[in-house]
């Protein structure tokens, strides 16, 4: 079953990070990712606020490299 969450990735040569969206597969490989970064929203503030602590966790985990991914 494949998958999907939101990574920090660090974009080369820039040194910038954005939030994207990253895409598995069945065996936890990345297979591809958003070209535009994401952020967080919703149609209240509660929603907001929900989607808010996804990206956190985003934060939280390690970051990807650009030009580690497909």
């Amino acid at each position: 079953m494949s998958y999907w969450n939101y990574r920090v990735v660090h974009h080369d040569p820039d040194g910038g990070f954005d939030i994207h969206e990253i895409y598995y597969d069945e065996d936890g490989t990345i297979t591809e990712w958003s070209v535009d970064a994401v952020h967080p929203q919703g149609d209240t503030l509660a929603e907001l606020k929900e989607d808010a602590e996804v990206y956190v966790r985003a934060i939280l985990a390690p970051s990807l490299t650009e030009s580690e991914l497909p």
